[in-house]
């Protein structure tokens, strides 16, 4: 749900991978242990602006979960969603709710195109102001809950500023998501704030909380805290490393990942 940490873009752009793990049963009764890798490609094409694209590739070991805007959360909530078998493999949606599907799942997950704006750069008196918007294009099969198949629109702000040896950051977004009777999709919003505190020349260890209002209407609200370790090393090569931990039912109930980076 948050990435944590302060983010450091090179005069040119960026190629990137992640690896992220979650665990949990957001609320379901069912445990869902989710993986993705993800590929983003960030340029700068002109001073204060940045565009990036996300490519992820998902694995899930049940489907009582599905993602958008950032957020793995539930869609089968006390008993909402039906299966009905109708031959070997074949599985019809409920009425008005997506089918649950019990067997794991891996495929593409949903593209996202960004594009941020250094709206006031960071100075002695002011923090770095920035503001952001992506597109999710709905790549993912929203048959096997991979995604939920519709177009949304995000759009976001960010603070940062550094205080002495300490990174203080802050960060919100709201998420328009497509229209949905399978998902009871609702638009949602995301507010994280962390603090860093950088350990040499080329480290930070930073914590942060997040909370998001519930996606779904088959979902609860999600609160997380995360513990992390950015390296940013002089050939221009970022590592980057978090664990996790969720607060609410609607959070995964763990979590980790790893990420590098290099400018090119």
């Amino acid at each position: 749900m948050v990435a944590g940490g302060r983010v450091m873009a090179s005069p040119q752009g960026t190629v990137g991978m992640a690896v992220d793990y979650q665990t949990g049963d957001y609320g379901s009764g069912q445990t869902t242990d989710a993986w993705a890798v993800t590929l983003t490609v960030s340029v700068r094409p002109k001073d204060r602006w940045a565009l990036d694209v996300s490519i992820p590739y998902l694995y899930q070991s049940a489907s009582t979960t599905t993602t958008a805007g950032g957020m793995r959360f539930d869609v089968s909530s006390d008993g909402r969603t039906s299966i009905s078998t109708m031959g070997s493999g074949h599985r019809e949606r409920g009425a008005g709710n997506v089918a649950t599907v019990t067997d794991s799942q891996s495929g593409l997950g949903d593209v996202v195109v960004g594009v941020g704006y250094t709206l006031i750069e960071e100075s002695d008196d002011l923090p770095q102001i920035s503001l952001s918007s992506a597109v999710k294009i709905p790549t993912a099969d929203e048959e096997k809950n991979l995604g939920t198949g519709e177009w949304d629109l995000e759009v976001g702000m960010g603070l940062a500023k550094i205080v002495g040896g300490w990174d203080v950051f802050a960060s919100g977004r709201y998420v328009f998501q497509g229209e949905s009777e399978a998902f009871g999709l609702k638009d949602f919003t995301v507010l994280e704030a962390g603090l860093g505190r950088f350990v040499g020349e080329a480290a930070e260890l930073w914590a942060s909380a997040a909370w998001a209002s519930a996606p779904s209407e088959f979902s609860d609200p999600s609160a997380e805290m995360r513990l992390g370790i950015d390296f940013g090393l002089p050939s221009g090569l970022d590592l980057g490393g978090y664990v996790s931990k969720g607060l609410t039912d609607g959070a995964p109930d763990y979590g980790a990942g790893v990420s590098a980076s290099v400018a090119f």
